[in-house]
């Protein structure tokens, strides 16, 4: 498993997931997914990591909201990664 990185700012913080991005900016917890390989779909690596993010967000007082987005402009996901 790759190592996540996190990069703490005292406007915001980001951390990057393999296939996820995320970021804290005005109490609104944002997920990106970021797999454009595959069109987004949801590997149990990918999933693993959504959940992380969720849970982080939970427990912080800074977020209030979670949105998920998608970087890639053709797809917002396209299911569940059955491979």
């Amino acid at each position: 498993m790759r190592q996540i990185s996190r990069v703490f700012n005292s406007l915001y913080t980001k951390v990057k997931f393999n296939k996820i991005d995320t970021k804290v900016e005005d109490k609104i917890g944002y997920i990106y997914l970021n797999s454009p390989s595959d069109l987004n779909a949801l590997s149990l690596e990918m999933r693993s990591a959504i959940s992380g993010a969720v849970r982080q967000y939970e427990q912080s007082s800074d977020v209030k909201v979670i949105l998920f987005l998608s970087k890639i402009a053709k797809a917002f996901c396209a299911g569940a990664n059955i491979k």
